[in-house]
């Protein structure tokens, strides 16, 4: 039975709020720096990019200036950002391989498909100016005008039409020879601009730890129990919490027992945290006790409250399932070392979070299979919203001298999430744009019709699963069981 948690629906406005500016704030700073990653190894390997955008481009831009040949753009859809590429997917693109066999064809193409990338693109003026011509108020007329089917442009309108034709002409008898596109590149050039947005999360995330632990702000960090031997060995640990921070399993005995993700655990069975080195160790303990009546010992969230509790651990599936994924996160107060071992520090990190993202990947990959009993991985399935919601209480926790280092902590963590997601080969993503290159390179050819259609498809696939993943988010968030 469904009931609706009126204390969250009433605070949720404000909830909302803070999610938005937590999501704002941390977020699109990863996704500036993903697409600044793009930009500056496409200007490094020669490849002329038009266009930096932050924002989804379903509206006009908010925001624009044009610098060093770059139109930086600001879109009201702050669900990604994106690149333009000259000669990816562009009507250069389309048109060059049809020039080596039917130039009068590929001039014909590259004319139809130019005029309505500008128009689309809302890009009009800045080709104007390019060709000396000022963007007056008939031009904005001709690129804001709609005709219907098989209407007949006015003269005026007509004549503008028939200018901006020749000046595409001029452009492609310039352009059809240009070395700074995509498509003119090797492969291993291709490769590093696809993979430019990964690298530099990755690198943010490095330089977020490094600074943390560097500068020791506020001289604490949350680490998996099973770091802590190697932050030793790099730091003087000054005391490490005696209760953990972990995910809970929906349904799972934990849960079902109000021993919710956020709350503090300081014992499981008999086994303090202190004696435990990850949740595999906590399993093995956990199998001696099956069907039995154990204590925990743990606090409510935002409260220090110890409480303890009597829960029988049930058997799901052939396993105890007491309902804690992920790892057991401690509270660790350090001084540095120094500056090699503070970017040693980043490095493990970095390592350790990006190998916690491929395995939650595995999980949920193996819980999608039809043959799969336990889905329990799919839990960790979350969008914005529910994304905004955990920052916002774990900000609630915080001093105020924390706030810096946790925000670094969250951007670092945030910035490997969506550089191990665009590692996935779907074709919307950037790891599915190299597997294309990849298979152009190695077949000689390309049907860019199909390749079109395939990462249209998967785009409207990913934007669709993105807001299921907002209302189930919501819906957890409003309701409970």
């Amino acid at each position: 039975m469904l009931t609706m948690n009126f204390d969250l629906l009433l605070q949720y406005p404000l909830g909302f709020l803070l999610g938005l500016i937590a999501f704002v704030a941390i977020f699109i700073p990863a996704v500036c720096i993903h697409e600044f990653g793009h930009l500056i190894i496409a200007r490094l390997c020669g490849v002329r990019v038009p266009e930096y955008a932050i924002g989804m481009p379903f509206t006009k831009r908010t925001f624009f200036v044009r610098k060093f040949g770059i139109i930086w753009s600001f879109y009201p859809i702050l669900l990604g950002g994106f690149v333009r590429l000259f000669g990816d997917n562009d009507a250069l693109d389309h048109a060059h391989e049809t020039n080596r066999t039917n130039p009068q064809a590929a001039k014909e193409e590259y004319r139809t498909n130019r005029i309505e990338e500008i128009l689309s693109t809302k890009t009009l003026q800045f080709f104007l100016e390019d060709n000396g011509l000022e963007y007056d108020s008939q031009w904005e007329s001709f690129e804001n005008y709609s005709p219907k089917k098989d209407e007949q442009l006015p003269d005026g309108l007509l004549k503008l039409q028939k200018q901006l034709e020749t000046l595409v002409d001029w452009e492609w008898d310039k352009e059809k020879t240009a070395t700074d596109t995509f498509f003119s590149k090797n492969w291993i050039q291709q490769t590093l601009i696809i993979l430019g947005g990964i690298t530099f999360n990755f690198l943010t995330s490095i330089i977020c730890f490094t600074i943390i632990f560097a500068v020791a702000l506020g001289g604490n960090i949350q680490l998996p129990t099973s770091g802590i031997a190697e932050l030793s060995k790099k730091a003087n640990i000054k005391s490490v919490s005696d209760y953990a921070n972990f995910v809970a399993l929906k349904n799972g005995v934990a849960e079902k027992n109000n021993i919710i993700t956020g709350d503090l655990l300081y014992s499981v069975a008999g086994k303090k945290i202190t004696e435990l080195r990850d949740t595999e160790e906590l399993s093995e303990h956990l199998q001696t006790k099956k069907n039995q009546d154990v204590e925990i010992v743990f606090a409510k969230k935002n409260s220090d409250q110890i409480q303890t509790k009597i829960v029988k651990l049930e058997e799901l599936g052939g396993r105890v399932l007491f309902g804690i994924q992920g790892e057991l996160i401690r509270d660790v107060k350090f001084e540095s070392k120094g500056v090699i071992e503070s970017i040693g520090f980043g490095i493990e990190s970095t390592k350790r979070i990006t190998q916690m993202n491929f395995d939650i990947l595995g999980k949920i990959g193996e819980a999608l299979l039809p043959q799969t009993q336990d889905r329990s991985a799919l839990n960790y399935l979350g969008g914005p919203v529910g994304a905004s919601n955990q920052i916002v209480d774990l900000f609630k926790k915080l001093n105020s001298d924390q706030w810096i280092s946790s925000y670094l902590q969250i951007l670092a963590a945030v910035s490997i999430s969506l550089a191990v997601f665009n590692l996935l080969p779907i074709p919307a993503l950037d790891g599915g744009r190299w597997v294309i290159i990849t298979l152009t390179k190695l077949l000689g050819r390309r049907n860019r019709k199909i390749e079109g259609i395939v990462i249209g498809y998967s785009f409207l696939f990913m934007m669709g699963l993105g807001i299921l993943i907002m209302f189930k988010d919501s819906w957890g968030i409003i309701f409970k069981k």
